[in-house]
């Protein structure tokens, strides 16, 4: 008994020498790997729609908010769920005219974060994307009778991955690019007007440490 008490004692004395030496502002060797940090991150999104489209599509610009806490796992790597607004979508030219589809949905990736050893970073996971809500934006040539075919009637849940590198610029500020795909075409009942595709999105952010 006495033993394991000098042990707790002795692990407890090296905990608070190790907070003393940080707080102190003696940081050098100091490793900050197991700390849990909590985020927040605001993101420009560039999305488009891959294969499968029988219409020319082109990119429309977005954003993306929210927050994201890292949980160290085995050095170098810590798991980092978040939660995230995303507005996603796409541009097209039809045959009856253009239009711009956006959606507004709530992401929900678990990332593998993997630390180099210095600033740099990089990101591999799932994601899970929640569709809230879309709207399309069609020209003023734009057929009315024409406009329901081009309605958003895919699935309102999206499996997807995503992929990136980050860079630490400081202790509290970091920057980033991620992408985000689909790994299942979008709609469930194609159409000669919108067959299935593929979503995908290019991100990049900044990230604050709280």
């Amino acid at each position: 008994m006495r033993k394991i008490i000098l042990l707790a004692v002795i692990l407890l004395g090296s905990r608070v020498l190790k907070a003393q030496t940080y707080f102190n502002g003696d940081r050098a060797g100091y490793n900050n790997f197991y700390e849990t940090k909590f985020g927040f991150e605001a993101d420009a999104t560039i999305s488009n729609t891959t294969d499968g489209t029988n219409f020319t599509t082109g990119n429309l610009a977005g954003f993306s908010l929210g927050f994201n806490v890292a949980l160290p796992a085995i050095e170098p790597m810590s798991i980092m769920p978040a939660l995230l607004y995303a507005q996603k979508g796409y541009t097209a030219n039809t045959p009856s005219g253009t239009f711009s589809q956006r959606s507004q949905s709530v992401d929900i990736p678990v990332m593998a974060k993997f630390n180099t050893g210095g600033r740099l970073k990089f990101f591999i996971g799932p994601q899970v994307s929640f569709i809230l809500s879309t709207s399309n934006k069609f020209s003023n040539s734009f057929p009315v009778a024409m406009r329901k075919n081009y309605q958003y009637s895919g699935t309102n849940i999206r499996y997807q991955g995503v992929a990136g590198a980050g860079l630490d610029l400081t202790r509290s500020i970091s920057i980033h690019a991620l992408y985000t795909f689909d790994l299942q075409r979008t709609n469930k009942s194609a159409s000669n007007f919108v067959p299935s595709y593929r979503q995908q999105a290019l991100l990049l952010g900044l990230g604050f440490n709280l």
